[in-house]
């Protein structure tokens, strides 16, 4: 439908990112990252058009690590555009904190987008969730001391024109634990780029002293 062949397009020009940024020499797109972003648009698009999302179920999670490693990746990529590798730890760290927050700025702002998305075109961007229980102060009327309610089976949807839904194994959550989820998940691809990235950084400073040491 109309829908799945515009997320194709988009999907199909974000490809031709990488090679514009290379040219102008904004982002150096290494093959790792390069493979990651494929990896990223082909997931999300075989994820939404083809129901791969329901096939295989933590894809989406699976995705959101891969994403967190992209930001980051590219928020590293864009320090070396504000800060002179002088090879200091200093200046180092100051490119990982660029990635760690230029990588939680964008997962903040694609749920942002999921969220809108949902509210203002009456999409499901934000994937629904069965639990079992919930704190509430809403139902306990104060916001003293919530009400907690455990062991929910089903919700019983009442429609306005006498139609009944029955939603069984739980209490459907409509976005709230996938928002938070999906945050934390990129947060975990963002902290293992930048522990690969504090490695090879470590690893680099001990064979340079190895090496003048030799010399001397």
């Amino acid at each position: 439908d109309i829908m799945h062949a515009l997320l194709s397009l988009l999907f199909a020009s974000i490809t031709i990112v990488p090679p514009f940024l290379e040219k102008f020499h904004i982002i150096h797109f290494t093959p790792f990252l390069a493979i990651c972003s494929f990896m990223l648009c082909i997931g999300a698009l075989l994820g939404s058009s083809y129901n791969l999302y329901t096939i295989i179920p933590f894809l989406d999670d699976i995705l959101h690590v891969i994403s967190g490693i992209i930001f980051f990746l590219i928020g590293f990529e864009i320090a070396h555009l504000f800060l002179v590798d002088d090879g200091k730890k200093k200046t180092f760290f100051g490119y990982i904190f660029i990635g760690i927050t230029f990588s939680l700025t964008c997962g903040f702002l694609w749920e942002v987008i999921e969220f809108s998305a949902s509210t203002l075109f009456g999409l499901d961007m934000e994937e629904d969730l069965l639990v079992n229980s919930l704190n509430s102060y809403y139902i306990s009327g104060t916001h003293n001391y919530p009400s907690h309610i455990d062991s929910i089976t089903k919700t019983i949807v009442f429609y306005k024109d006498g139609l009944v839904l029955e939603i069984p194994n739980g209490y459907l959550d409509i976005g709230l634990f996938d928002t938070v989820i999906y945050m934390c998940m990129c947060l975990i691809g963002t902290l293992v780029a930048s522990a690969y990235k504090l490695f090879t950084f470590l690893i680099k400073n001990r064979n340079q002293q190895i090496v003048e040491e030799s010399n001397n």
